[in-house]
């Protein structure tokens, strides 16, 4: 489909620029206070348990994600883009069999990882936290593996009614409730003194409360008008052509998800094993500002993945360009302040955890750095997977693991938690030029605009800039309040200037815009 007319096109792109920053905004909000509170779980924990404790904890737990990105196996990007596709070529029969298909899969691996992570529990501890803390925390382990099942079908039905075009679900339940649940159950732990198994289990039982409350809200979308799915079944045949096409998708997806989540976490795991437990605690607490950039980047590609994928299903090519140069241009508006400000005031910020935690103050500004550079090439991976070169993402994944993988084992034994830095912002620029290279030769597609441009030297200005003259001059927690306070004034005021550029204008007049195809099947 292709819009005639410039004024036409552009009347399609600024209404859906419209939609997708309405659930956008929802999202941002809640991400927001997913990101304190999963922040205060984290200092809760450092503060609380001694650094080999708290290191030891974080490594699990990161070894908990990595197995719950195993089992899923892509099933929640499939469901999103599925579901996505299906609604906006009218298709809706086929949205019963790809919800089954995907839950009933998961749940198989899920419970069979679990289970074998629970027999081996005791060797699995000794091996990742090594055998002098292999007692306490093989407990840890058994409580996770409990919790793998749960928090993977709890996380394939938020997936679910995303793909429907809704994101309230994610922010009630993923955004705010289980962060909330989380910190509020570890300082009851601490209260009592309890061990770490304990605290384990207060970090996983929240999955089982948002895992109702997901079910929930999945179940009134489907009977109600505003999911839209027709129930009538497939014959036999067009089932099970849906099932091979969904996990054809969903294979590739999976493997790119847990070589997303391995190379988030694998260098705190190594590091726990190469190094011990107290410098994966400063790692992980350090990074954990870096989440703030990743969360804000998460909520916006929750949104755009079911409007892409539907855009990209109608081939709607001009508008889908037009469209992901904004996205780009709002990804450098919300990262690049987190980044610079982490980047200019990292010492500081990682004194909030405590002094010895000021060793990794390094590694936070490599990181923040490299961030500014990956975050201004736009979503393109996500481009990539709703166009369905998931297969393309998955090379591209394995590349930068295997990059990863390969310099934290070499370097970090003798140079420590800046070499975990180093190898991560080398895997990530590998896949960053890998994916900018396939995504302009494959869908013609660039993410450079001057919107883009302005953006980046607005926040530049304002919080890099700005924030090292306060540094300089003041320093403190004066300087990073100041920074963020007037930095933060002057940045919005600035891109309000920018409004039409960035098509935030549009948002105003959403209500005067006819809804294109795609818009009727997502809204």
């Amino acid at each position: 489909m292709s819009t005639p007319g410039g004024s036409g096109q552009e009347a399609v792109v600024g209404s859906t620029m419209a939609r997708i920053a309405r659930s956008g905004a929802a999202n941002l909000v809640g991400t927001g206070v997913s990101t304190v509170l999963t922040f205060s779980l984290v200092l809760i924990i450092a503060r609380v348990y001694p650094a080999q404790q708290a290191g030891a904890f974080f490594a699990l737990t990161s070894v908990f994600l990595i197995l719950l990105a195993l089992v899923e196996a892509g099933a929640d990007q499939a469901l999103v883009r599925s579901i996505a596709w299906a609604r906006a070529r009218g298709e809706d029969e086929q949205v019963p069999t790809v919800l089954r298909t995907g839950l009933i899969g998961v749940l198989g691996a899920a419970t069979l990882v679990a289970t074998g992570s629970f027999l081996a529990a005791p060797r699995l501890a000794e091996l990742i936290v090594g055998a002098e803390l292999a007692g306490q925390t093989a407990g840890v382990l058994r409580v996770l593996a409990v919790a793998l099942p749960v928090a993977a079908c709890y996380e394939l039905l938020l997936a679910a009614t995303r793909g429907f075009g809704v994101i309230r679900p994610t922010v009630l339940v993923e955004r705010m409730l289980r962060p909330a649940l989380q910190p509020l159950a570890a300082i009851a732990v601490a209260i009592a003194s309890a061990g770490i198994s304990w605290l384990a289990l207060a970090w996983a039982a929240p999955y089982l409360v948002g895992l109702a409350a997901a079910a929930a809200a999945l179940r009134k979308l489907r009977r109600s008008g505003t999911a839209g799915v027709e129930e009538s079944v497939l014959d036999a045949a067009d089932a099970a052509a849906t099932r091979i096409g969904f996990w054809r998708y969903a294979v590739p997806i999976g493997l790119v998800r847990v070589c997303q989540v391995t190379l988030q976490r694998a260098d705190i795991v190594l590091i726990a094993a190469l190094r011990g437990p107290r410098d994966a605690a400063i790692y992980t607490a350090v990074t954990r500002f870096l989440v703030v950039g990743q969360l804000a980047m998460q909520s916006v590609q929750q949104v755009i993945q079911p409007w892409l994928a539907s855009l990209l299903a109608a081939e709607d090519h001009a508008v889908t360009g037009t469209v992901f140069k904004r996205i780009t241009a709002w990804f450098v508006a919300l990262a690049w302040p987190i980044y610079l400000t982490t980047a200019v005031f990292a010492e500081d910020l990682a004194g909030v955890f405590g002094s010895e935690y000021v060793a990794g103050a390094s590694s936070l500004v490599l990181l923040s750095l490299s961030m500014l550079l990956a975050t201004g090439k736009g979503p393109l991976d996500v481009l990539l997977q709703m166009a369905g070169r998931s297969a393309t993402s998955m090379v591209n994944a394995f590349v930068a693991l295997g990059v990863n993988l390969t310099l934290c084992v070499l370097l970090i034994p003798e140079h420590g938690i800046f070499a975990a830095a180093a190898a991560r912002v080398a895997a990530v620029w590998t896949r960053n030029l890998l994916t900018v290279i396939q995504v302009r030769r494959q869908l013609r597609i660039r993410a450079t605009s001057r919107a883009l441009l302005q953006v980046a030297v607005l926040a530049g200005a304002w919080f890099g800039v700005l924030g090292l003259a306060l540094d300089e001059t003041i320093g403190g927690p004066v300087a990073i309040g100041l920074t963020v306070l007037a930095g933060g004034s002057g940045y919005l005021w600035s891109l309000w200037r920018l409004r039409e550029s960035l098509g935030l204008a549009a948002i105003r007049r959403r209500r005067a815009l006819a809804p294109t195809p795609t818009e009727a099947a997502l809204s």
